[in-house]
């Protein structure tokens, strides 16, 4: 559903397109491809070294380089260019050739999706379990035809759901849950907080934390009588931001219907500022088993909207109480 490539730097050598000016169509396919359901990933700037920089994408072909430059502030302007854990240390690679040898280390550790190199024949000394995408043969490559799939069907347990789900969490800053009928004392919802946790801990090279917003329905419509129901939520997200370097704040929001309103709190989704994911069957996360369900990813547009319907106080739902883990200062 949502999925990561790395390119390397030789993709951007004009004479390959010389070669082969089919090259020049696939780049372009493969950038409408990132900006539908996926991500590039480039080097951390604190590195001194970067793939994609406008000297690089200058050295394209004339017929496709204003092309690839649009796709490409589209890609930036809609936060599909990650530069996190391509951390290549000190000093910087001197040359081309470096830089994609240090990118190679640390694609070994993290599993791409793809790394897109424009050579015909991979070497012998670099067939290794990375996955390798040609760009001649990016349409019909195994890891490209996966990444178009925007719908995913799978049973609602803990092992579907870590299939899943570290692509959709990799870089995320903040996991929103939307969901009225989330509820801690249940383990079947427990489950699935504490799999986005050992998710977030596992995230190489991250050193940025992320938060976790939570909205669900409320039982009444009295701030007093909320903040006592939330509080077994207390005991348990506190459980979650023990060590504020991963996940740095829990916060659970409680909606009402509003008086003279027909809109019901009941759509279910997980977002982050990347992605959204409509959960029609709720969220429920049980150890094994569980009902097959089929989540789809959403247009950046909806998830804007809908993430919009539950900020502040906006319509069409009136907010009931906050719990915010830790406390506020």
């Amino acid at each position: 559903m949502l999925h990561e490539f790395v390119i390397l730097p030789e993709v951007f050598d004009e004479s390959a397109f010389q070669k082969d000016p089919t090259l020049g169509v696939k780049l372009l396919e493969l950038l409408k491809g990132i900006l539908a359901n996926g991500t590039l990933t480039d080097v951390h700037p604190a590195s001194g070294a970067r793939v994609i920089t406008p000297q690089r994408v200058r050295r394209l072909p004339q017929n496709i380089r204003k092309d690839v430059e649009s796709y490409l502030k589209l890609i930036r302007d809609q936060g599909c260019i990650m530069a996190e854990y391509l951390t290549l240390g000190s000093p910087p690679p001197a040359d081309d050739d470096g830089l994609e040898e240090a990118i190679l280390r640390s694609c070994a550790a993290t599993g791409f999706d793809g790394i897109v190199v424009s050579l015909d024949v991979i070497p012998e000394e670099r067939r290794d379990n990375l996955r390798w995408v040609k760009l001649a043969k990016l349409l019909e490559s195994e890891p490209w035809k996966a990444s178009r799939r925007r719908t995913q069907a799978l049973s609602q347990n803990r092992g579907e759901y870590g299939r899943l789900l570290p692509s959709v969490l990799r870089h995320a800053a903040e996991v929103v849950l939307i969901d009225p009928y989330l509820s801690c004392e249940q383990d079947k919802c427990w489950n699935l907080l504490k799999l986005i946790e050992e998710i977030i801990l596992a995230r190489p090279g991250s050193s940025r934390a992320s938060t976790i917003t939570i909205h669900a329905e409320a039982l009444y419509d009295d701030p007093e009588r909320m903040r006592r129901e939330a509080s077994p939520w207390k005991g348990k997200l506190e459980q979650l931001v023990r060590s504020e370097l991963y996940i740095k704040r829990c916060v659970v929001n409680f909606w009402r219907q509003r008086d003279g309103s027909d809109r019901k709190m009941h759509d279910r989704y997980i977002m982050t500022e990347r992605a959204g994911i409509i959960v029609p069957n709720g969220l429920e996360c049980y150890s094994s088993g569980g009902n097959t369900t089929v989540w789809a990813l959403m247009e950046p547009d909806d998830r804007k909207r809908v993430l919009a319907e539950y900020r502040d106080n906006g319509q069409p739902f009136k907010l009931v109480y906050t719990l915010t883990v830790p406390d506020s200062p």
